[in-house]
């Protein structure tokens, strides 16, 4: 199911291993454009964050130190989230 949406800032995205057909629960937010572009039409793009608020939020998880492993070096939990549909 990969699209035209291009992988932005904000941007949320199915994650899988190199197997096209592989995605399955996970996925990701794009904290950039920058490096990304080698996903545009090779992942699946399913949806965005809602506002500049929600970004800032996500940017700022991305800030967090990380360890050699690329792990939060402290937790970082996301405790709630919700849906908004807009229409086509």
């Amino acid at each position: 199911e990969f699209n035209q949406t291009l992988h932005d800032a904000g941007i949320l995205s199915m994650a899988r291993t190199s197997d096209p057909n592989s995605a399955g629960s996970q996925f990701f937010i794009c904290l950039s454009r920058a490096g990304t572009a080698g996903l545009d039409r090779q992942y699946t793009v399913f949806g965005k964050t809602a506002d500049q608020a929600s970004l800032d939020v996500v940017l700022k998880i991305g800030g967090s130190a990380t360890d050699s492993r690329d792990r939060p070096k402290q937790d970082v939990k996301i405790t709630s989230s919700r849906v908004i549909v807009t229409p086509k």
